[in-house]
């Protein structure tokens, strides 16, 4: 266990009641343990899935642009909104993409395989929608 995360669950500990560590303590660890981590050499990227469905969206984002200007870290993140990242950061854009929508028909053809080839198309289109490919 690193010493910054031992030192915040000791001081969550102390007194006669436990507490929760505020959002605060929990990012200034983080960023203490990156920075330790990256000083000894290790190279640390973190992946941040679905930034959208969030409740604190826009902290997280600013916890991520505080992380990259403090250390040497990577971090992917995936979201349906683009607007935080103004122009700073590279994008990937997968709305309207042809290719994404030939992979999706391509594994679906090869992975269903109803009898019936109305339920196949039907399977199909719905895993499309879904998938934001069609």
């Amino acid at each position: 266990i690193h010493p910054a995360l031992k030192n915040l669950h000791e001081a969550s500990k102390s007194g006669l009641l436990h507490f929760q560590p505020t959002n605060i303590e929990l990012v200034n660890t983080l960023i203490e343990i990156t920075k330790d981590l990256v000083q000894k050499g290790y190279q640390i990227h973190m992946m941040i899935d679905a930034l959208d469905e969030c409740k604190e969206e826009e902290e997280v984002w600013n916890f991520c642009v505080k992380m990259t200007s403090l250390t040497s870290i990577g971090i992917m993140i995936t979201s349906r909104n683009h607007y935080l990242a103004g122009n700073k950061y590279f994008q990937i854009s997968l709305k309207n993409n042809s290719k994404v929508d030939e992979d999706i028909a391509i594994f679906m053809d090869k992975h269903i395989s109803f009898k019936s080839s109305n339920l196949n198309a039907e399977v199909k289109e719905i895993v499309m929608k879904k998938a934001d490919g069609g």
